[in-house]
């Protein structure tokens, strides 16, 4: 129900644009007064054949064909609409044609084949109340979603902005871990990349330049030590991709280092790492209890720079 929803509704992103807010915009009280009069009649026009193409999916999404034959029936059924009337309750008599609507092409492409890579129990598809019940789930939670500016273009940003920093340190962390996989290290060493907390984000500054945002509970040593780590993962990228290669696509060696943070108000720091890890001057701020909730382990010797290289 969702991916259909999905493509009646364009609401999917692409993979250069977002998806448009035309599915939130409420309909004008001349197109409500007349969407809201209108008979049950509206239901009996058949809707245009679906196309062989749109039948080949190998995966879980609907082609963008069945939107435009969505469009086409509303058009000529006289349903004056694209999407749900928002502003008002589900029971809404608007609401519920629209919905009648969706559930009319749920069933048209549950017939020609559309959802035969989807996992569906064929009990389902023949039972009106739990269709009606996805749908009214989805439509809560869109409605919901709405009122709280969670589609807001300043939210959608934000989250794009998240996404891109969460990928980049994750694709930090698993250089790091790959790289310690290959060194002669004791196994206290090799996992002190497993956390994602222990790699810090990276940050695109409006000059488009990629910073590094200081750990300030971590320690001198694990700083450099990680820093390491990216010297020698980078180093071995440029004797098998070259330095050009490098310096273009290869974080570690594009992130620069931003100005220290102040340690005051820290969160998000890893538990049970060897104690010197930690930043001094940050374990001197923790109360006793809050040093036990760390549970660090014993303190590990660091391996020489010089033989890991």
């Amino acid at each position: 129900m969702s991916a259909l929803l999905g493509t009646l509704l364009n609401l999917r992103d692409s993979a250069t644009k977002p998806a448009p807010d035309a599915w939130q915009l409420r309909p004008s009280a001349d197109n409500f007064r007349v969407g809201s009069n209108l008979p049950e009649s509206i239901f009996m026009r058949t809707i245009d054949p679906i196309p062989a193409e749109a039948l080949l999916s190998r995966t879980q999404t609907v082609h963008p064909i069945l939107r435009t034959l969505f469009l086409q029936d509303l058009t000529s059924s006289g349903f004056p609409g694209c999407s749900f009337a928002w502003d008002y309750p589900w029971d809404e008599h608007w609401n519920q044609l629209f919905s009648r609507f969706v559930l009319k092409h749920w069933w048209n492409a549950y017939r020609a084949g559309v959802f035969k890579v989807f996992f569906i129990d064929p009990a389902d598809t023949s039972n009106t109340s739990i269709l009606r019940g996805l749908l009214h789930c989805w439509f809560i939670g869109r409605q919901e979603g709405i009122w709280l500016g969670r589609f807001s273009p300043q939210r959608k940003l934000k989250k794009k902005h998240s996404e891109s920093k969460l990928k980049m340190r994750n694709q930090i962390q698993q250089h790091r871990r790959q790289t310690l996989s290959t060194l002669p290290v004791l196994p206290a060493v090799k996992t002190l990349f497993d956390n994602i907390k222990t790699t810090s984000d990276t940050e695109d500054t409006s000059s488009q330049t990629l910073v590094k945002v200081p750990l300030p509970w971590r320690s001198d040593e694990f700083t450099q030590f990680a820093q390491k780590l990216d010297t020698i993962y980078a180093h071995k990228k440029i004797t098998t991709n070259g330095r050009t290669f490098v310096h273009a696509f290869i974080l570690e060696s594009k992130r620069s280092t931003s100005a220290p943070l102040s340690p005051l108000n820290i969160k998000n720091v890893p538990q049970k790492l060897p104690a010197n890890c930690y930043s001094k001057k940050y374990w001197s701020t923790l109360s006793d209890s809050d040093k036990q909730l760390l549970n660090p382990r014993d303190p590990i010797e660091w391996p020489s720079l010089q033989t890991i290289v």
